[in-house]
């Protein structure tokens, strides 16, 4: 039978599909990591992973492996939380799929389990119902709160009915008073979560032709995709208020995702933009915008005895919820913790900023942002924002465009509503 640690390593690679980030993860270097999943690969007598230049997935037979090796590492880790429950002494890692919308009653949950059990890490992912079934399924998941009629019954209960309203700017809800049908709803210009959709290059040059003849009518239409890292959401927001403000007929489909994500996207023409970290980018179709710099964000029952700023040594005093180690944002903070010589006291992590606020916002965990987020989403009267130093971290975010011709007359639009923003 294999040894766990070796399963730890092929369930580490799964997570970040790329060997020296994987490595870095497990506190090993990257030659004898890849030695040890060789050895593992002349154990099973079988191809586990498929290599080129780099990592380029799993084998089928992979799969299997890495299906059983998520099972046995959560059979391990339940033994020692029960055998360290037996103490109370509950600590280990939690990791919860949560839809977006249930987002509020994690943090909820999230803050009772670290009150009762102050040793234990949460780790919550914000993902659709279909991605939570699929991993609990493969065991990368502990739990998931998602919605109840699409999950299987044998295994889920219900927790509480989910009611609907609009959320409107002051702007858009002159007239209205305390109620609006769903028939007046459809009038407000909206934004909502995306369906799955798919898009490829023959679709793509059939809409570019589409709007350039709707564009000559000056009625420029269609559906402008972007990908956003997390941290420029702000950034976003304003850059797509600007675009709606000059072509009112024109949808915006934002995405949440990393950088590689949003590269990739760009290479399927899935995406006619993407705005992300500028040094992880294609330089040659990636142009700076701006400077992104980080901020403490935390509640005022942790903030006592700082003024207006913290250093990062500090910073890692406070109990951190971060994303996840797998997004570039996060990998950016802890090298420089790793940099003064800190490590993090980091209580929770999730896949996206609105689980991180939410957390915030509860009174549970500080965190480490940009001033665009912090400003944005946390300018209340319950936190405090404090300055980082020794050092001032700043990331440079760049605008990358799919590379088509000829351009698309939305992603010139994009372009001027980007000018204008900055």
């Amino acid at each position: 039978m294999p040894e766990l640690r070796d399963l730890e390593l092929l369930v580490s690679l799964s997570r970040h599909k790329n060997f020296s980030h994987a490595a870095a993860d497990c506190n090993i270097s990257q030659p004898a990591f890849s030695t040890r999943i060789r050895k593992l690969e002349e154990e099973f007598k079988l191809p586990l992973v498929r290599r080129g230049n780099s990592f380029l997935g799993f084998t089928r037979e992979g799969e299997v492996a890495l299906k059983w090796a998520r099972k046995l590492l959560a059979d391990a880790e339940g033994m020692r939380q029960e055998i360290n429950a037996l103490r109370n002494n509950l600590d280990g890692k939690l990791t919860l799929g949560v839809i977006p919308t249930a987002m509020p009653f994690a943090a909820r949950v999230s803050s009772q389990l670290r009150r009762k059990h102050p040793n234990l890490s949460i780790e919550i992912h914000s993902q659709s119902t279909r991605q939570i079934t699929r991993r609990l399924n493969d065991f990368s998941l502990d739990a998931g709160i998602m919605y109840f009629d699409d999950a299987d019954p044998d295994i889920t209960v219900k927790l509480y009915e989910e009611r609907y309203v609009l959320i409107a700017p002051q702007t858009l809800a002159s007239g209205y008073k305390t109620q609006v049908t769903w028939a007046e709803a459809a009038q407000f210009p909206l934004c909502l979560l995306t369906p799955d959709m798919r898009n490829r290059q023959l679709l793509a040059d059939a809409e570019g032709m589409r709007q350039e003849i709707n564009a000559l009518r000056n009625n420029l239409d269609g559906k402008l995709t972007l990908g956003v890292i997390p941290t420029a959401m702000p950034f976003a927001a304003r850059v797509s208020s600007q675009l709606r403000r000059k072509h009112p007929n024109l949808s915006i489909e934002i995405h949440s995702q990393s950088t590689r994500q949003i590269t990739r996207r760009l290479n399927d023409f899935s995406l006619d933009a993407g705005i992300m970290y500028f040094d992880d980018a294609d330089p040659d179709i990636t142009v700076k915008l701006y400077e992104e710099r980080y901020v403490l964000i935390a509640p005022q029952t942790l903030a006592s005895g700082y003024k207006t700023q913290v250093t990062w040594a500090e910073a890692a005093q406070f109990p951190l919820c971060l994303l996840t180690p797998d997004m570039r944002n996060r990998q950016l903070i802890d090298a420089v913790f790793e940099q003064v010589s800190a490590v993090p006291t980091v209580v929770m992590e999730a896949s996206g900023f609105s689980a991180v606020l939410a957390q915030v916002v509860s009174g549970n965990a500080a965190t480490i942002a940009p001033v665009s987020v912090a400003e944005t989403f946390l300018a209340l009267s319950s936190t405090v924002q404090f300055d980082l130093v020794k050092p001032v971290m700043t990331h440079t975010i760049g605008l990358s465009i799919k590379d088509q011709s000829p351009v698309l007359p939305m992603v010139q639009a994009l372009r001027q509503a980007i000018d204008a923003s900055l």
